[in-house]
C-alpha cells in the first residue's frame, strides 16, 4: 500500500513540474495547402530553394520572420520590399517593409562569427558558406540561411492573408500566391529556471 501511494505521489509531483515547463502562446499557422511547419508556413519555390515564414501577434501589432534558405548555386531576389497583410473577411488592409535580410557567418579557427547584411531587395545566393565545416552528422549548417522581420501595426485578427512581393528564383520571375493564416494557441516548451 506505501509503494502504490509513494509511486501515485511520485507521478503527481513529475506531472506539477512536467506541467509547469510549459507556456501556451499565440503564434499564426498556415491555413491552407501550404506545408506547415510548427508554426508559419514554409513554401519550397525551387529545388534548393525554400521560404520560411513565422509570425505571431504582439501587443502593437504582428510580428514576422522571414527566413530564405538556399542550396549551394541557387538565388532569391524580391523585387520589393513590401509586405501586405489583408485582415479576412472584411479586408482591411496593411503594409509593412522587410529589414534588411542578415546571415550568421560561424566562426573558424579561433576566428569568431559575424554577421552580414543584405538589403532586402539584393539577389541572396546560395553560395555553400559553411561546406567547409559540415559534416555528415551536420543538419544546419548544409544550406544558406538568410533572415529577415517585419512588422504590421495592427489589431490581432483572427484570420489574415499574407501577399509577399514577386520575386526571382534562380533568375526566373515568380509570384507567390497570397498565403492565408489562422490565429491558434500553441503549447511550448519553456527550461526550468
Amino acid at each position: 500500500m506505501k509503494i502504490k501511494l509513494a509511486r501515485k505521489l511520485t507521478c503527481l509531483l513529475l506531472f506539477v513540474v512536467l506541467a509547469s515547463c510549459t507556456k501556451e502562446i499565440e503564434v499564426y499557422k498556415a491555413d491552407g495547402n501550404q506545408t506547415a511547419a510548427n508554426a508559419g508556413a514554409l513554401l519550397q519555390l525551387a529545388e534548393g530553394v525554400e521560404v520560411a515564414i513565422s509570425m505571431a501577434p504582439g501587443d502593437t501589432g504582428i510580428g514576422i520572420f522571414l527566413s530564405v534558405i538556399l542550396s549551394n548555386g541557387t538565388s532569391l531576389q524580391l523585387d520589393s520590399d513590401e509586405l501586405q497583410l489583408t485582415v479576412l473577411p472584411n479586408g482591411g488592409e496593411a503594409v509593412a517593409h522587410l529589414s534588411s535580410f542578415r546571415f550568421s557567418h560561424y566562426g573558424r579557427n579561433g576566428k569568431p562569427g559575424y554577421f552580414e547584411s543584405f538589403p532586402a531587395t539584393d539577389t541572396l545566393k546560395g553560395l555553400g558558406r559553411h561546406d567547409d565545416i559540415v559534416t555528415p552528422n551536420t543538419q544546419y549548417l548544409r544550406n544558406d540561411r538568410f533572415g529577415a522581420t517585419a512588422a504590421f501595426v495592427a489589431a490581432r485578427p483572427s484570420r489574415i492573408r499574407l501577399t509577399l512581393p514577386p520575386m526571382k528564383v534562380n533568375g526566373l520571375s515568380r509570384k507567390v500566391s497570397p498565403l492565408e493564416f489562422v490565429l491558434t494557441s500553441q503549447v511550448i516548451n519553456v527550461p526550468l529556471q
